[in-house]
């Protein structure tokens, strides 16, 4: 499930690359009061993701952007939608924006267990934890978590990949849908520029 959130910007601004942390505490604002809010600084994922808002770039007042969070809990994008609506301006560090409109989407993404998938436009970043990295032959950097690199070979990045999507998958979803790893991920790049 997906939040589509419509914006224009209130004023001419430059766009700001550093967005995430204050758009994030913009969303947890929008679970203060809520069964979600005990997740805010949990050792644990939170259960939501978002975009950047898009496209990038400078704006001039009325520029439209487009915003979207998603989540696989109704409720919490519930939450959010209603904070969005009650208070239409969302700053975003130095993006002043308005929200003009905000719309629930559910993609069909097939029947659960079904073969799909899954593209994006960005990098994918990949930690693979210290105590696994001699598990893929790769010399442990300390105590720090090691980013994947293409010298690292395909296997410890489908697997992290594996294991991230199956934890998720036990936090957020009913155990009688099956979990990533009942299928094998196939991944293909495609490197550009």
């Amino acid at each position: 499930m997906r939040l589509l959130v419509r914006l224009s910007a209130r004023t001419d601004t430059s766009y700001d690359n550093t967005y995430h942390h204050k758009l994030r505490g913009r969303l947890w604002c929008g679970l203060q009061g809520t069964e979600f809010e005990k997740y805010h600084d949990a050792d644990r994922p939170v259960g939501f993701t978002y975009s950047n808002p898009f496209p990038p770039g400078d704006m001039s007042e009325g520029d439209k952007r487009t915003l979207l969070v998603s989540a696989p809990q109704e409720q919490l994008l519930a939450a959010i939608a209603e904070d969005f609506i009650e208070d239409r301006e969302l700053n975003i560090g130095e993006m002043p924006f308005h929200i003009d409109e905000i719309t629930n989407i559910s993609p069909d993404v097939g029947e659960p267990g079904s073969t799909g998938t899954i593209e994006t436009g960005t990098g994918v970043l990949v930690r693979i934890p210290p105590w696994r990295a001699e598990d893929y032959g790769i010399e442990p950097e300390g105590d720090e978590a090691i980013f994947w690199q293409p010298e690292h070979s395909m296997e410890p990045f489908v697997t992290q990949i594996e294991d991230n999507l199956d934890k998720k998958h036990g936090l957020f979803c009913p155990d009688y849908l099956p979990g990533p790893n009942s299928k094998r991920l196939t991944i293909s790049s495609r490197a550009t520029n």
